[in-house]
């Protein structure tokens, strides 16, 4: 554990606090008293920026405790506590710098730290360090940061004034616009769509449940807990706006949400009333669409499951793996006339790695026989689905632009298990527009 005995380079600033008066009103009755937090910087207090106390922690898994400098503070507004129960124990602040995760031995915090509530932090004696990459400040637990004892809250936090307006989330456009700088602050993105649309945001009989946000340049992971008070909200379909708090995960950027609110202005994606392509299963597409079912390997095939209208492929055989690679293929599409197209599908997977396992590929001389003679470009699919159930979902707009103007376009549906990890694949639509 590392001690921080001397702190260089502090910013250093200045508080100029004014005195609140207040006077009594006769009414028929006296207005009860009304007491407005004001803190007082004590007397050779220095006040420091997050971004620089974090600074502070130079190495993972080790602990920085700040022991000797006794007016050492730094300040901030709520910006994320436990009103929605989707946050434990925790408060989130965040100044002009950047933020910190404050872990503290207390439910029901936003009782009396509300989102937008100023407050000062004491540092002496508190620790600070990492969780999987996630600097947070509070005591020691089990040789790592833990939360502040209850009874040492009011010795190391004070309100200033009632509470206000947080600050604005930063607004990005693009999943490489984030940087660690942002983590434990407020970030907006819009025009972005949820993978697992239509399904809770915790499914049921799980404590928590990830689930996947498509950002322009990539995805993020926002992690939901079964305590949350919209746990059981369904996720909503389309595209729309996400509010949270940047986190990060051994590496990885997750989001966390404050509150249901926080995803807002989500509108259903309208395809074009004409599409070139229509497949809906209804009956089995190979039989009556012109589809291929070809299997390459194994003894697995696409088969069509009538009862539920969709194409399937599974590696799974009772509790076993095995070995397949199975294709299915559209009939010729032409795309001559276009300059932009896109296909979507709606699939739904199960067990496996669907993203690896599951892809789907386009070629112009495929020749109806000879799979591995054609040139297979592989396509971009934006949404899988996840492992857990057969939810169907959208795929989202796969880019078959570089196809334009081109007759004889073929669809593969790759599915690939090995005799160690095996899903179920689940194809209900094809449309091309």
């Amino acid at each position: 554990m590392k001690t921080i005995n001397k702190m260089k380079s502090w910013m250093f600033l200045i508080i100029g606090l004014s005195m609140i008066s207040t006077s009594c009103v006769k009414d028929d009755f006296d207005n009860p008293p009304f007491n407005i937090p004001v803190f007082e910087l004590p007397a050779g207090a220095q006040i420091i920026s997050i971004m620089d106390l974090k600074a502070g922690h130079t190495m993972a898994g080790q602990l920085d405790t700040i022991t000797t400098i006794d007016n050492l503070y730094i300040g901030g507004v709520v910006i994320g506590n436990d009103e929605s129960g989707n946050i434990y124990k925790t408060l989130m602040i965040q100044d002009a710098s950047g933020g910190i995760e404050l872990k503290l031995n207390k439910t029901s915090l936003y009782n009396e730290f509300k989102v937008g509530q100023k407050i000062y932090v004491k540092l002496q004696n508190l620790v600070m360090g990492d969780y999987r990459g996630l600097i947070q400040l509070g005591g020691v637990y089990e040789g790592g940061v833990g939360q502040l004892p209850e009874l040492a809250i009011k010795n190391h936090l004070f309100k200033d004034s009632l509470p206000g307006i947080p600050p604005a989330a930063r607004k990005l456009n693009h999943f490489n616009e984030i940087v660690p700088e942002y983590i434990s602050t407020l970030i907006r993105f819009d025009n972005v769509q949820f993978v697992e649309a239509g399904m809770p945001y915790v499914s049921p009989g799980e404590e928590a449940s990830n689930r996947t946000l498509n950002i322009n340049g990539g995805t993020l992971v926002i992690r939901n807990s079964k305590y949350s008070n919209f746990s059981n909200n369904i996720i909503p379909e389309g595209k729309g706006s996400v509010i949270g708090i940047l986190s990060i995960y051994n590496g990885t950027y997750q989001f966390t949400l404050r509150q249901a609110s926080d995803v807002f202005g989500f509108v259903p994606i309208t395809p074009p009333a004409d599409a070139i392509v229509n497949h809906v299963f209804t009956n089995n597409p190979v039989t009556t669409m012109g589809y291929q079912a070809i299997s390459v390997s194994g003894a697995q095939i696409w088969e069509y499951d009538g009862g539920n209208s969709y194409m399937k492929m599974s590696g799974l055989v009772g509790t076993s793996h095995v070995e397949n690679e199975d294709w299915l293929i559209t009939p010729s599409i032409n795309l001559s006339s276009t300059t932009a197209p896109y296909l979507e599908i709606i699939h739904a997977a199960r067990f496996g790695i669907p993203a690896t396992e599951l892809s789907v590929w386009a070629s112009t001389n495929y020749d109806g026989t000879n799979i591995g003679t054609a040139n297979w470009v592989q396509l971009t699919v934006p949404n899988y689905p996840i492992n857990t159930s057969m939810t169907f979902i959208e795929s989202g707009h796969i880019n078959l632009t570089q196809f334009a103007g081109q007759n004889g376009v073929r669809i593969g549906f790759k599915y690939t298990s090995t005799n160690s990890s095996a899903s179920i694949w689940g194809i209900k639509e094809v449309k091309v527009y």
